[in-house]
C-alpha cells in the first residue's frame, strides 16, 4: 500500500484560480463539505453534510447541517439563517421514514415543519428548491 504522502503526491493539482480583488470590493466565501464513513461496497454507513448552501427560491445563502446515518436509521437536517441564526428548517427522524426526496419524492405523504408552519413534504420541497 502507498504512503499517505505518495498518495498526495500521485494526486493531480488542484485547479488554480486568480481573482483581481480592488480596494473598497466586497468578497465572500463560502464553504461546504461532505464526509463520508464506508464500511464496505454499497453507500457509505454515515454521510454528513455541511455548510453554506444556496437556497434557489430567495437566492440566499443559508447554512446547512445534515446527517444521513443509515447504521442507525437516524436523519437529521438543519437549516439556519447565517444572519439571524433562526433555524429555517429542522427535520429529524428514523431513516427509514425520511420519504418524499430524491426517487422517493412522488410517493411522500408526510408533514415538515419550515418557519413554524406544518406543510405537506411537496410544499416543503417547492419553499426549499423553487
Amino acid at each position: 500500500m502507498d504512503e499517505p504522502d505518495e498518495q498526495l503526491e500521485s494526486q493531480d493539482p488542484p485547479e488554480v484560480r486568480h481573482l483581481n480583488v480592488r480596494e473598497g470590493d466586497g468578497i465572500a466565501v463560502r464553504a461546504f463539505m461532505k464526509l463520508k464513513d464506508k464500511e464496505g461496497p454499497g453507500k457509505p454507513s454515515v454521510e454528513q453534510h455541511t455548510g453554506d448552501d444556496l437556497q434557489r427560491s430567495t437566492g440566499k445563502w443559508l447554512k446547512l447541517n445534515r446527517v444521513i446515518d443509515r447504521k442507525n436509521n437516524h436523519y437529521v437536517e438543519e437549516l439556519r439563517d447565517p444572519e439571524t441564526g433562526e433555524i429555517l428548517r429542522r427535520c429529524e427522524e428514523a431513516l427509514s421514514e425520511h420519504q418524499g426526496h430524491g426517487a422517493a419524492k412522488q410517493n411522500n405523504t408526510s408533514d415538515k415543519t419550515v418557519q413554524g408552519q406544518n406543510l405537506s413534504a411537496k410544499e416543503c420541497d417547492e419553499w426549499w428548491l423553487l
